[in-house]
């Protein structure tokens, strides 16, 4: 993205879903300079570091496709 930003292109990471640690989509949202906040970035995020469709279950939170889709 780093270089991507560089050249002028406007570009920004997304990691729809994650579960545990938000390392990862906190460095996609430095790559990007910062512009879009965490929740853009990563709308969807589990505390639980477990598969996807686990964590919902054990967080009560089903995931919202319509949330992912919108971004």
């Amino acid at each position: 993205m780093k270089t991507l930003r560089a050249g002028g292109i406007d570009a920004v990471g997304y990691k729809p879903v994650c579960c545990g640690e938000r390392t990862d989509a906190e460095r996609l949202m430095a790559a990007g300079e910062g512009v879009e906040p965490i929740e853009v970035v990563n709308p969807v995020w589990y505390q639980a570091p477990v598969a996807p469709a686990v964590a919902a279950e054990l967080e009560g939170k089903p995931v919202a496709l319509a949330e992912i889709s919108a971004h």
